[in-house]
């Protein structure tokens, strides 16, 4: 019996050592890419933790950006512009020491340099975030070439300021001036239009309907290219470095990689990577779901709580394929966590809306 233990042995040797040359440079590859990562992700979270303790000595509370606001400090840290893209607000904040001179005429300062590097390309994306949403009065598009003269003739009077100075943790009292600027009424479709190129290229790419990925940046970030979450999903899609945007670089690359926030802040990369997650949830993930509507709605689901959980809660156990299209939305709204059942009504009514479009 041992003799012939050991002939097995050695017979699945040869088997044995080829699995190993290849689990050990896949262990390998993902290690590396965890280190590289953790290295990048220690940098950025670094910054921003130096960020936010520059800004916490001389702001009474500190904001940072969301999928919905970008939220912008200036240099000095005594500046902050926080453009809401879901509203069309842009609200932009100064801080005035309380034994200046000229207390106006400093906020004024201030206040206009940080619009200047607002409507710049001085942010994480890189680009003209705010390109054709702001008009004058005479319906003139406010850019770096007029935006003083803006300023001057529209913004300066409407200057708010406090009365009282508050104290900061450095022990300066200071003032808050404060200007609103609303965004063109249509800023929305504005900012879509700019990416609707790359979509329509994507969509065509991984097969995934171009109203389904419109309506996903949509709900995810109101096209809002500095969109950040409190869990680090970064950019117009949304994608997590960790989870969705490496699922997504290995399949389009073949390649291990965790992508870092400066690559995800970039919207073309960011809408590729976002489109080959929709086209992995659709084609491998729910692949079994064949209806088209029904697997979208799946699909949707998976993109925001993830496909493991819609694959164990609500297709495992379930006879998903004698279903509907419509008793499966109303059966996904019941059993889904709330936060995913209204992502699911928003991106449905969403790509409706978009589908109705004469751009696609």
């Amino acid at each position: 019996m041992k003799k012939i233990t050991t002939l097995v042995v050695h017979a699945a040797l040869p088997t044995i050592l080829m699995v190993c040359l290849q689990i050990i440079p896949a262990l390998c590859a993902e290690n590396q890419a965890g280190r590289q990562f953790t290295s990048s992700e220690q940098k950025e979270q670094a910054e921003w933790l130096a960020c936010k303790a520059a800004v916490e000595q001389k702001w009474d509370v500190f904001l940072d950006s969301t999928p919905y606001v970008w939220v912008d400090y200036g240099t000095s840290k005594e500046e902050r512009s926080e453009v809401d893209f879901e509203n069309g607000v842009v609200k932009v904040t100064a801080l005035v020491p309380r034994e200046v001179e000229d207390p106006r005429q400093f906020a004024a300062d201030r206040l206009l340099g940080q619009i200047k590097k607002m409507l710049s390309r001085e942010n994480p994306a890189n680009i003209e975030a705010l390109q054709d949403q702001i008009r004058n009065r005479s319906g003139v598009v406010v850019d770096a070439g007029n935006v003083a003269k803006y300023f001057t003739e529209e913004l300066l009077p409407n200057i708010r300021m406090d009365s009282k100075p508050y104290q900061g943790r450095d022990g300066l009292a200071r003032l808050k001036a404060e200007v609103r600027i609303d965004l063109v009424a249509d800023h929305i479709r504005i900012r879509a239009e700019k990416h609707l190129e790359t979509v329509r290229r994507q969509a065509k790419r991984f097969a995934i309907e171009p109203e389904l990925m419109l309506a996903v940046i949509h709900t995810e970030s109101f096209f809002n290219p500095m969109a950040k979450s409190d869990c680090n999903a970064i950019g117009l899609m949304q994608l997590m470095p960790r989870r969705g945007a490496r699922d997504a670089y290995n399949f389009v690359y073949k390649q291990d990689r965790i992508v870092d926030w400066k690559y995800l802040y970039e919207p073309d990369k960011n809408i590729e990577l976002g489109a080959a997650y929709l086209c992995l949830l659709r084609k491998r993930h729910f692949s079994g779901i064949t209806d088209d509507l029904k697997n979208i709605y799946l699909t949707v689901c998976g993109y925001n709580w993830g496909p493991t959980a819609v694959m164990k809660n609500i297709v495992g156990g379930n006879n998903i394929n004698n279903m509907d299209a419509d008793r499966l939305f109303a059966f996904l709204l019941k059993k889904a966590p709330k936060e995913t059942s209204d992502y699911l009504e928003k991106v449905v009514g969403q790509m409706k809306m978009y589908a109705g479009h004469n751009w696609l």
